[in-house]
């Protein structure tokens, strides 16, 4: 079995901040100006404490309001480019609004690789990952299909959550809550990475910084569980 290169599909960041960022009540108009010119979108929403704007079929959202900002980018061609927008949307949104210090935070990616056969992933990863799969399935007492493996993880100021396992492109649209997903492989190996950083009082105070750095421990996250598959597995 062979598991092709992986490639990320989506990205979300978001980073909360302790106290409310007021501003935005006042310069919704200005703030939607702005979107319109940073991110190239038109379908603009505003909440009583936010602005919101959302590409086709929802697949790219963009958010300023008074708790938090985040950026979710799906159905991503470049890393990098994914990396160098979300970085313009922080900065020019903290400009904007002045939120003070950082609270939190968080980093949702989805990376996959694509394989020939689902039901031969699926199969060696029961083979190598679960010694006694028929043991299990008579305990919940129905047969086992698709398989998910969900880890939990936690050390000082990084807490996250890793689930992987076989996937087919048509369980993308509700996975990413989008309505459709047009280019991916029809199967493929799936790994979702979940992180939440709380920096020091330092990292509190820079929050590009701080948002970096919790990318960065993601994608070792993520490449590391990409990597340990490759060697236990394929």
């Amino acid at each position: 079995m062979e598991l092709q290169d992986q490639a990320p599909l989506s990205l979300f960041s978001r980073v909360a901040y302790n106290n409310a960022a007021t501003a935005i009540l006042d310069r919704k108009g200005e703030a939607m100006q702005i979107l319109h010119d940073l991110v190239e979108l038109e379908n603009f929403t505003v909440h009583p404490t936010a602005v919101e704007v959302t590409g086709e079929n929802e697949r790219n959202k963009f958010r300023w309001g008074i708790n938090q900002i985040f950026a979710n980018l799906t159905e991503i061609d470049d890393l990098d480019d994914a990396t160098n927008r979300t970085d313009a949307f922080f900065r020019k949104g903290l400009e904007l609004l002045q939120p003070g210090s950082l609270d939190v935070v968080t980093i949702t990616s989805l990376d996959v690789a694509a394989v020939e056969s689902f039901e031969e992933l699926r199969d060696r990863m029961h083979e190598v990952l679960v010694s006694d799969f028929s043991g299990l399935s008579k305990a919940v007492g129905y047969d086992i299909g698709d398989t998910a493996w969900v880890l939990e993880f936690g050390q000082g100021d990084t807490t996250g959550r890793v689930q992987f396992g076989p996937m087919r492109s048509e369980e993308l649209p509700a996975r990413l809550k989008i309505p459709r997903f047009d280019d991916a492989p029809p199967n493929m190996l799936g790994v979702f990475v979940d992180l939440v950083f709380r920096p020091d009082e330092a990292g509190r105070s820079n929050v590009i910084t701080s948002w970096r750095r919790a990318l960065d421990k993601e994608r070792v996250v993520v490449s590391n569980v990409m990597n340990w598959i490759r060697e236990r597995v394929v």
